[in-house]
C-alpha cells in the first residue's frame, strides 16, 4: 500500500505538504501545479497497486490481434484547475489514459476549451464531466462513437458509465442508522449540466428519509461539489442550530470540508 512518503518522494515534496495537500488545507501556500502534481502521484500510485500488466505490441500480435492502435480523444468538460476541486474527476481521467497504455490505443485529450474537435483524428471520443445538450449535439456530428462518464439524462444514444450512486446511498444511510443515527443530514451539490432535478444520491437521502418518517429539509444544505462548500454548508447547519447527530457528505471533497467544520 502507498504511504504519504512514497508520494512525496515522487513528487518531490515533503511529506508534510502531501498531507496537507490532500486534506485540503487553505492555509497551504502552494502553486496549482504543485497540488496537481501532489494528485496525480497519489491516484498514480493508488492505481498502480491494481494495474494488470500492460499489453505489447508482441503481446497482441501473438494473440491474433492487429497492433494497429484505433486514436481516442479524451475531453474533459471542467477546467483544468476544477481536478484540485474534486479528485473524482482526476481519478477518472488516470484510469483512462493508463488504460489507454495498457491496451496500445493512441489517445490525446484536454480540458473544457483547451481541445477542438479538429485537433487530431478519433475513432471516438471519452467524454468527463457534466455536459450540455449543445455539447452533445455537436459531439454527435462529429462521430457516433461516444461515451461520456456522467450522466446524460435527456439522450439515450450513447453509452453512459455512471457509478450507482443511489444504491450507494442507501448503503451509506444503513450503516450509519446501524451506528444509532436518525438525525442524519446531508450536504450536496448541483452539476453545471443543464439538467434541474435534483442528484441521484439527495433522491435516494430523501426518499430513504421520508420512507422511515424522519426526513427534515432543514438538515439538507446543497451547494458546489467542493470542499470549500462542504465546509461552508456544514457550517451552515451548525450555525442555524440544526439538530444532527450524523451528515453525509455526495463526494469525498465535501467530506473532508464537513470534517473540518465539524472539528471547529
Amino acid at each position: 500500500m502507498s504511504t504519504l512518503k512514497d508520494i512525496a518522494e515522487k513528487a518531490m515534496v515533503s511529506v508534510s505538504t502531501v498531507s496537507r495537500v490532500l486534506n485540503y488545507d487553505e492555509t497551504l501556500s502552494v502553486s496549482e501545479e504543485t497540488r496537481r502534481r501532489i494528485f496525480e502521484v497519489a491516484e498514480e500510485l493508488e492505481y498502480t497497486k491494481h494495474k494488470r500488466g500492460a499489453r505489447t505490441e508482441e503481446s497482441a500480435a501473438s494473440s491474433g490481434e492487429s497492433a494497429e492502435a484505433a486514436t481516442v480523444g479524451l475531453l474533459m468538460t471542467y477546467p483544468r484547475s476544477e481536478e484540485l476541486n474534486d479528485p473524482y474527476y482526476l481519478t477518472m481521467r488516470l484510469a483512462i489514459e493508463a488504460a489507454a497504455r495498457d491496451y496500445q490505443v493512441q489517445w490525446f485529450a484536454g480540458f473544457q476549451d483547451e481541445l477542438e474537435l479538429d485537433s487530431g483524428p478519433a475513432d471516438g471520443y471519452i467524454v468527463i464531466g457534466p455536459v450540455q445538450r449543445e455539447q452533445v449535439s455537436r459531439l454527435a456530428s462529429v462521430t457516433s462513437n461516444l461515451v461520456f462518464v456522467e450522466p446524460v439524462p435527456w439522450d439515450n444514444r450513447f453509452d453512459i458509465v455512471i457509478a450507482d450512486l443511489h444504491d450507494a446511498m442507501e448503503q451509506m444511510l444503513a450503516y450509519v442508522h446501524s451506528l444509532g443515527h436518525r438525525d442524519i443530514a446531508y450536504i450536496g451539490g448541483r452539476d453545471d449540466d443543464g439538467y434541474d432535478g435534483a442528484d441521484r444520491r439527495e433522491e435516494a437521502y430523501e426518499r430513504w428519509m421520508q420512507k422511515r418518517g424522519w426526513y427534515d429539509p432543514q438538515r439538507v444544505r446543497i451547494g458546489r461539489f467542493s470542499a470549500e462548500d462542504g465546509y461552508r454548508l456544514t457550517r451552515e447547519l451548525i450555525e442555524a442550530g440544526t439538530r444532527f447527530t450524523a451528515v453525509l457528505a455526495a463526494n469525498d471533497s465535501m467530506a473532508i470540508g464537513a470534517a473540518r467544520a465539524l472539528r471547529g
